[in-house]
């Protein structure tokens, strides 16, 4: 699940919300965001359940478990490019977290079982494109009602999890219940990011604002409005956002982040320089801080500082595919093929999208070569 933001936990204060949209300022979106869509079963949606949940015996929950399964079923991939709607999820066959939740809850409710969406509480992942920060949460779905553990051996009162972790992983993690809006939020504000990340705040605009019309309490898609109105030069309406959320939520480091940088580009050291401070004391080490300082040390040749800085990067996000890659590049500089090729390796198993894969895939082949020379 990828956010522009993810806010922590913090006492909010109540002030007067600035004005939020200003459609006059975008184009129509041709395909204009509705929440209905999201969740939406499609006619081979319907066609796979009967034929395989609906015609077996036993626990409807388990079937669906089963026919969801890796080698079983769909064969789903997972490949976070993109966040898909239900039936889009279902179509392709692959989907991040948040797509393969949607789908399953979507068919969930298609054969009648009770539905309940779980933000699951891990920490967060961080990717990064176009200079923008992408913070990876995780949800998944709980069919059935609510129980103090998790039994696949099911009774009527028990309840399923389905998740797209691996299972001795996601039963580690503790979650909470959170609505359909807030799931329908989420789907919008991903959309919003990722049009962001591509360059298109134009259409990302409206997905921010569909989160927002469909949760207005979630201030995450506050944020990436927010950082819509940064990219179209609209700096005032951008920093009202920000500041709005600082204030109501003090610990929102990514939102102070943001008002932090705004601030820097418009020439207003002193004001920057003071959320910086502010900034510092709640997050001394952002998000790539280490791989930052090894990428350094890599493009001025001090190639032993580059690895222990990327290691010690790793130690803070072990998932991270950008710091393997840079990794394993470090050791190539190095002379150790050995370790290059298993930082390739590390690189290709954490890609979110099957085009990182293939492009670590390709540079382990490329490598292989080099070393039968």
């Amino acid at each position: 699940l990828l956010f522009t933001v993810l806010t922590g936990c913090a006492t909010q204060t109540k002030v007067a919300q600035p004005a939020l949209f200003h459609d006059t300022a975008f184009a129509m979106s041709r395909n204009e965001p509705r929440a209905e869509d999201v969740l939406k079963v499609s006619e081979p949606m319907r066609e796979f359940l009967k034929q395989h949940v609906r015609a077996g015996n036993g626990d409807m929950r388990v079937r669906l478990y089963q026919a969801l399964k890796k080698n079983s079923g769909l064969m789903l991939e997972y490949d976070a490019e993109e966040t898909l709607n239900a039936s889009e999820a279902f179509e392709r066959k692959s989907g991040n977290c948040l797509s393969l939740v949607l789908m399953t809850a979507a068919m969930a409710r298609e054969l009648g079982l009770d539905v309940r969406f779980q933000n699951v509480r891990m920490d967060d992942s961080w990717t990064r494109t176009d200079h923008i920060l992408l913070a990876s949460g995780h949800v998944n779905v709980l069919l059935g009602q609510r129980s103090s553990a998790f039994d696949l051996d099911l009774g009527d009162h028990a309840s399923l999890i389905i998740d797209f972790l691996p299972p001795g992983v996601a039963m580690r993690q503790q979650a909470d219940i959170i609505s359909e809006k807030r799931i329908v939020a989420m789907y919008f504000n991903n959309r919003a990011a990722e049009l962001l990340a591509r360059g298109k705040a134009g259409e990302a605009y409206w997905y921010a604002k569909a989160a927002i019309t469909t949760d207005p309490d979630f201030s995450v898609a506050i944020n990436t409005l927010g950082v819509v109105y940064r990219k179209q030069a609209m700096f005032a309406e951008a920093e009202q956002l920000f500041r709005y959320i600082v204030v109501t939520q003090p610990e929102n480091v990514v939102a102070m982040s943001n008002l932090q940088e705004l601030l820097a580009n418009r020439q207003r050291h002193t004001e920057a320089a003071e959320v910086a401070t502010q900034l510092a004391k709640l997050q001394p080490e952002p998000p790539f801080y280490f791989l930052n300082q090894g990428k350094q040390a890599y493009l001025e040749g001090r190639f032993a500082d580059a690895r222990k800085l990327i290691e010690k990067e790793l130690r803070k996000d072990p998932y991270n595919e950008e710091s393997y890659f840079w990794l394993a590049r470090t050791y190539f500089q190095l002379g150790n093929l050995q370790k290059t090729e298993e930082n390739l390796q590390m690189a290709e198993k954490n890609a979110l999208t099957r085009k990182s894969q293939d492009l670590y895939y390709k540079k382990r082949q490329s490598l292989a070569l080099l070393a039968q020379k």
